[in-house]
């Protein structure tokens, strides 16, 4: 799972952020104050104290906690469950860009900027975002 900062950056955007249905096992940053920084965590409601019971309400505050603080990072699975149509299609497309920018040496070019992908989620993320919102990483942000 790539918890890097570049990830976090490019998954701080509002197409991704306000799709966002907290639940657990999702990848997530929150600031930790005395580091001013992102913490990577994975959502785990069992994975407290055991002299601990988490009530229903319990739950729900730590999801609306995530929600409003962190920033989610999707997996692989997530991101590609933001894709429509058939699967072999979707697939096919996907295999398509990374062949083309692969010949072009692993970038994805926009407007004379490149940028090397550095994983799968964020090769998923630049191909979900070229796909549904038309919008391309030129290293800062999507435009």
């Amino acid at each position: 799972m790539d918890t890097s900062k570049e990830y976090v950056r490019m998954c701080d955007c509002p197409e991704i952020q306000e799709q966002w249905v907290v639940q657990e096992g999702d990848w997530a940053t929150v600031i930790d104050p005395e580091l001013d920084e992102g913490v990577p965590v994975m959502l785990d409601w069992t994975n407290f104290d055991p002299r601990t019971t988490l009530s229903s309400e319990s739950v729900d505050d730590a999801k609306e906690y995530f929600k409003e603080r962190g920033t989610w990072l999707p997996r692989q699975d997530q991101l590609q469950e933001m894709l429509d149509g058939d699967w072999f299609m979707v697939l096919e497309r996907f295999a398509w860009h990374m062949e083309n920018r692969l010949e072009e040496g692993a970038y994805w070019y926009s407007n004379g900027a490149n940028t090397q992908l550095g994983s799968t989620e964020q090769s998923w993320l630049v191909f979900v975002m070229h796909e549904k919102h038309n919008k391309v990483w030129n290293g800062e942000g999507w435009i």
